[in-house]
């Protein structure tokens, strides 16, 4: 079968490549999310071990400063848990939303590989039935030139 360029090659190139960008935004993004889940499980680490900190402490004197600062160093974990949890539900939004462009440009390339797979089969179609009809012809031909000469 003859070799005839598919009229959208460029396009579909050009597809591809969105495609692939896209997906790579996608990894991207799905990497930065395991790195906040990351620090977001450090941060809940962090804060049990506080608490059970303040479960072993020996009865007696009480270190007034030191339970200051445990305090605040809770609340400033908190307060960094709290943002960390608002960055994962906009990500998660940018996630879903980069997910769905990897899905159009998906449906993109597959519509012009579609086309392309169509005009082959068409052109692979047409090439069979110029081989018949040439057979056909070159077996007729055959046969005049027999009915003559016998």
């Amino acid at each position: 079968m003859s070799k005839t360029a598919f009229r959208f090659d460029g396009l579909l190139t050009l597809r591809r490549q969105e495609r692939a960008q896209r997906r790579m935004h996608l990894a991207s993004l799905l990497a930065q999310q395991h790195e906040l889940e990351a620090r977001r499980t450090a941060i809940e680490e962090a804060l049990a071990a506080g608490r059970r900190g303040e479960d072993r402490a020996a009865p007696g004197r009480v270190d007034v400063a030191r339970l200051a600062a445990a305090a605040r160093y809770e609340a400033r974990l908190r307060g960094d848990l709290s943002k960390l949890a608002e960055r994962q539900e906009a990500m998660a939004r940018e996630i879903d939303d980069r997910r769905a462009a990897v899905v159009e440009a998906d449906r993109e390339v597959q519509k012009l590989e579609k086309l392309r797979d169509h005009r082959d089969d068409r052109l692979r179609i047409a090439q069979t039935r110029a081989e018949a009809r040439l057979l056909d012809e070159r077996s007729a031909g055959g046969i005049i030139r027999r009915g003559r000469l016998g």
